[in-house]
């Protein structure tokens, strides 16, 4: 079994044995370790790491109380409204992790081996409006492996455009065009660590609630630096499982540091099923800060792990730039296509390839591309069942239906006026 998950079972394990009087973070060591952020050695926050600064606060255990922590996480929103961001991403996917692919044939491993992935992101945050991109390696399932990619992907407020330069069979890749009411990756797990230390409350972001959680003061052995455990009442967890069962209900802990602001410093999420380990999901989350000019504590590296059924990943990444901008642009959130980019736009409800100067092609099942032909009917193979071919264009289809409405009316008015003239002339 490979070591990848030795530890994310391991901290599984550990949740499930620890319960209620869980004494601190674990961290995953499943992947090396970053170094410090550019110029700035993060602090570390684990209990007994001995690298992070000494905690100096006069708050007793008994004077913090979840309104404080709620308007430390509020203030932070704030200062987090528009932001930019860039990291790299060391990735470990284990073996087995896209087994849940449609693609997957019956008895095959996907992937065959654990895969070690490299990745830059870009984040940009106004608001509602997001913008990522995504360089680097990602699962395409026609292919079943992983492969090197430039993604786009933004939201406006109201429309939701990405642009995949490699899509299989597609020779200069293709893109999306849609109405939406919010960031459609918002939970990606290359995304959500910064939403949740970022914007934590904004639901589609950080999404989580603190409804139901109790504050419990504690001090890590062997250090007097104080941590605030922010996790669900017994009672709160008892009344969800028994509304939707125990695989439906997550069961969450925050360690926050007083010192800086509350923040985030690691978090834990967990649904446990009765008897048995498998099929149990966990999500473990550890941060480390630095402090921006501006004053907010920021995040300079993190790790992440995440157990999900067969889904097996954990990763650590280093921010190599972050921002509380001010000069971002509207062009920030908006994707201009190549030419030659075989587009689904679902606010026109065509599909059309970008010629130069701009000119759209539609495309139908009449003049799908020779190379479009082909990967469908690849796909086709592999998944057993026919794929769908483009339509024609909605609008089209509005008219023709339209017209054989009218067509359909006439004939019938003419059939009723010669019958009524035979009728007639028969009196």
């Amino acid at each position: 079994m490979t070591e990848l998950l030795h530890v994310a079972m391991g901290v599984v394990i550990g949740w499930l044995s620890a319960g209620v009087g869980l004494a601190g973070p674990a961290v995953s060591s499943a992947v090396t370790q970053p170094g410090p952020a550019e110029q700035v050695r993060a602090a570390d926050p684990r209990p007994g790491s001995g690298t992070g600064p000494e905690a100096v606060t006069d708050r007793g255990p008994a004077e913090v109380s979840m309104a404080d922590i709620i308007r430390a996480w509020r203030r932070r929103q704030r200062q987090f409204q528009t932001f930019r961001i860039e990291w790299i991403e060391t990735r470990t996917v284990g073996a087995g992790s896209w087994n849940w692919s449609e693609y997957r044939q019956p008895g095959e491993t996907l992937p065959p081996v654990d895969v070690m992935i490299q990745v830059r992101h870009k984040l940009v945050v106004d608001g509602r409006k997001v913008a990522w991109i995504y360089d680097g390696p990602r699962w395409s399932s026609p292919d079943k492996a992983y492969k090197d990619n430039w993604i786009i992907a933004v939201f406006d407020g109201t429309v939701f455009k990405q642009y995949w330069r490699y899509s299989p069979g597609c020779p200069a890749g293709d893109g999306i065009v849609d109405k939406a009411s919010y960031f459609r990756y918002f939970g990606d797990s290359h995304l959500r660590p910064v939403f949740v230390a970022c914007r934590t409350f904004e639901k589609r972001m950080g999404n989580l609630s603190l409804r139901d959680f109790t504050v419990k003061p504690r001090f890590p052995q062997g250090r007097d630096r104080l941590y605030i455990i922010l996790e669900q009442s017994g009672e709160a967890y008892i009344r969800d499982i028994a509304k939707y069962g125990p695989d439906q209900v997550q069961r969450v802990r925050i360690w926050l540091d007083p010192r800086r602001d509350f923040v985030p410093v690691h978090l834990q999420c967990a649904a446990i099923t009765s008897g048995s380990n498998s099929g149990n999901y966990l999500e473990d989350i550890t941060y480390y800060y630095k402090q921006a000019p501006e004053g907010a504590w920021v995040p300079a590296e993190w790790r992440y792990t995440l157990v999900d059924g067969e889904t097996r990943i954990a990763s650590a990444a280093r921010v190599t730039g972050i921002s509380l901008a001010k000069d971002i642009q509207p062009n920030d959130f908006d994707v201009q296509f190549p030419e030659g980019t075989y587009v689904n736009d679902y606010c026109k409800g065509i599909d059309y390839i970008i010629h130069p100067g701009g000119k759209l092609e539609i495309i139908t099942a009449e003049n799908m591309p020779d190379w479009m032909k082909q990967q469908l009917e690849k796909e086709s193979r592999m998944l057993g069942v026919p794929i769908a071919r483009p339509a024609q264009p909605a609008w089209l289809q509005g008219w023709l239906r339209l017209l054989a409405t009218v067509l359909g009316i006439l004939l019938v008015c003419a059939a009723v006026t010669v019958a009524y003239r035979l009728f007639r002339k028969r009196a």
